[in-house]
């Protein structure tokens, strides 16, 4: 059985479709395979945070910062989505998500304190 040129051609479009859309994701930081929760946090001042830096829990990464956007109507505070892409972990709902540098050339992140709580933070929550 002879496989037609119309089909190797289109075959292979879809095939390079598919490994630039990856591409792409890849090194914009997101995981297109991966299962990750979105979580909101709002703040005065992000001072150099910027989507693609870490997330972490006592230095330990779990995730990533994907959004940043300004809110006018709540006094021009931001709205910071970040990915938590570790699914084990669960975040109560007393934790905090706190901004600091994580070295010497002032690189930020965003790292979550764990709460007491024994209920937890649902996906899409701030």
């Amino acid at each position: 059985m002879k496989i037609s040129t119309e089909f190797k051609i289109g075959f292979f479009v879809i095939v390079a479709i598919a490994v630039a859309y990856w591409g792409i994701n890849y090194l914009k930081g997101n995981d297109v395979f991966s299962k990750e929760r979105i979580y909101f946090g709002v703040y005065e001042r992000i001072d150099g945070l910027a989507p693609s830096n870490a997330v972490s829990i006592n230095g330990f990464p779990i995730g990533l910062v994907r959004n940043i956007k300004l809110l006018p109507e709540n006094n021009n505070r931001i709205l910071v989505e970040f990915a938590i892409t570790n699914p084990d972990i669960l975040i109560p709902t007393d934790s905090e998500a706190r901004i600091f540098s994580s070295d010497l050339l002032g690189s930020k992140q965003v790292s979550i304190t764990i709460g007491k709580n024994l209920e937890y933070v649902q996906p899409g929550d701030t």
